[in-house]
């Protein structure tokens, strides 16, 4: 169980087309698979393409954590626009994404479906203590089978995190210029915890 703490671009979605005038540097509706996407079965968990999305299942156990799926390209400055939805197991979980994901640690952003949210900076495998979070939020959407659309922002040394068109917070930090983008999954609470991942669009800042 947590313990409780105490934009803008315009992107409308159309037919699973992102439209933007930002410069959108790439947009994946699942619909065709990319073998950039490190889909797989882990121990902890799976990524995999189902019914035009991303799906990612983790399984609860001591020391598991998350599970990633990452697609194999370098980005810099940029924002990265998602849907998610809890299409199975517990809603005590996580549903972030992340980016700058390097040899050296990387940042992740995202909420719960039971109603957090968190921006967390990774490095050499410890969580620096100016994360953020876990912090309720009135402005997710909670339980299965809905969506949140996730917003984050990862522009120089600052990183923004905003929920169905309501910014959350934000924090600076320095240690990652750049890396790759992720999606992942960590259940908390009963024995998975399974999302959908669905219209993403990362655009250029």
């Amino acid at each position: 169980m947590k313990a409780l703490a105490i934009c803008s671009m315009a992107v409308l979605l159309h037919a699973g087309v992102a439209e933007t005038q930002d410069k959108v540097l790439f947009s994946d509706d699942f619909s065709v698979r990319s073998d950039r996407w490190d889909v797989g079965e882990w121990e902890n968990g799976t990524a995999r393409y189902v019914g035009e999305t991303m799906r990612v299942r983790s399984i609860t156990a001591p020391g598991n954590g998350s599970t990633f799926v990452n697609y194999d390209r370098t980005f810099t400055d940029h924002v990265i626009q998602v849907e998610t939805t809890l299409v199975g197991g517990t809603d005590d979980n996580w549903q972030t994404v992340a980016c700058r994901m390097a040899s050296t640690g990387y940042y992740d952003l995202g909420i719960s479906a039971d109603g957090y949210f968190l921006l967390d900076v990774w490095v050499d495998g410890r969580k620096l203590n100016r994360s953020l979070g876990p912090t309720r939020s009135r402005h997710i959407r909670l339980g299965s089978n809905v969506v949140n659309v996730l917003r984050v922002e990862c522009v120089g040394n600052t990183l923004r995190l905003s929920v169905n068109g309501h910014f959350l917070a934000e924090i600076n930090d320095d240690n990652h210029a750049n890396g790759e983008i992720g999606l992942s999954v960590d259940s908390l609470g009963d024995s998975y915890s399974e999302v959908a991942f669905d219209n993403l669009v990362v655009t250029a800042q």
